[in-house]
């Protein structure tokens, strides 16, 4: 029995509403496998399998949000250095803890503690528990 491909799976499930991000997931899928995608962006492969397969119950946020980051390269805006910057670079500072090292790091995190990046994940992390 041949494997379906990634692209096709997604489609079947998702029809003419399959989000670009889920696309973009289904191509690495097919250019690599579930399971490097899945490592890639920090989750499961299972978790990759259930997504493509319109299957899974819990909120895609983060996991669109890595996609995004990740796969697609988007940016966005860094009020602290005024300019674009890659999502995946505005994940990882903003995941950081405090830096003691440098005053400038201190001060980037600090900026991405209020940041409005930041502050629509939190809400929709909160909006998903509550």
């Amino acid at each position: 029995m041949k494997a379906v491909a990634s692209m096709t799976r997604a489609r079947d499930a998702w029809g003419a509403a399959m989000p670009a991000w889920v696309k973009a997931l289904a191509e690495e899928c097919d250019r690599t496998s579930q399971e490097k995608a899945a490592r890639r962006i920090g989750t499961t492969g299972s978790t990759i399998n259930m997504v493509l397969g319109k299957k899974y119950r819990a909120g895609t946020d983060r996991i669109e949000r890595k996609v995004r980051a990740l796969l697609m390269h988007e940016t966005c805006h860094c009020p602290f250095y005024r300019a674009e910057i890659r999502k995946a670079d505005c994940d990882t500072w903003r995941a950081r803890k405090s830096p003691t090292y440098s005053p400038q790091a201190f001060r980037l995190w600090q900026s991405c503690q209020t940041c409005p990046e930041n502050q629509q994940i939190t809400s929709d992390a909160r909006s998903k528990t509550c």
